[in-house]
């Protein structure tokens, strides 16, 4: 991966400022670290806005390498590619599929799909609950198709 541009960097600088809660688990708690998960990462990671979300520390670790367990021991559920896109939706009210597509080589219909019809899982809700979150989206019923401005 090549380093990341001004542009880039400040880019994400303003997505981190603008974003106050894991996007997966809605905590706040700014002990927890929060970090930048790409949705499409691997060898050709790309910094663009539509491919971030704002992640704590244990979510985005549990992103890559799965395996954690919820307060009663139980597995959490694989954060997926198909989970993180619903997520992104839910999280920025966006989606830029066009783009998506473009730097995973995905069909856009299939990116579409994806954020709105991929629950949520019960685990995930229960620790934005936990974490005081509102705003937890409790499935697809709560989601329509994105409208994208690129296309």
């Amino acid at each position: 991966m090549g380093k990341m541009t001004e542009e880039e960097q400040e880019m994400i600088s303003t997505y981190k400022m603008t974003h106050s809660r894991c996007a997966i688990c809605h905590t706040r708690d700014h002990d927890a670290g929060f970090e930048v998960m790409h949705i499409y990462a691997g060898a050709r990671r790309v910094h663009a806005e539509c491919n971030i979300l704002l992640g704590c520390c244990r979510c985005h670790r549990h992103q890559h390498n799965h395996g954690d367990r919820d307060e009663d021991g139980k597995l959490l559920p694989v954060i997926n590619t198909e989970l993180l896109l619903a997520i992104k939706y839910d999280e920025d009210g966006v989606l830029h599929a066009a783009e998506l597509a473009e730097i995973s080589g995905q069909p856009e219909a299939w990116i579409f799909a994806c954020s709105t019809q991929t629950e949520i899982p019960e685990a995930i809700i229960r620790q934005r609950i936990g974490n005081g979150s509102h705003n937890h989206h409790t499935g697809v019923a709560n989601r329509q198709a994105p409208h994208d401005p690129e296309g």
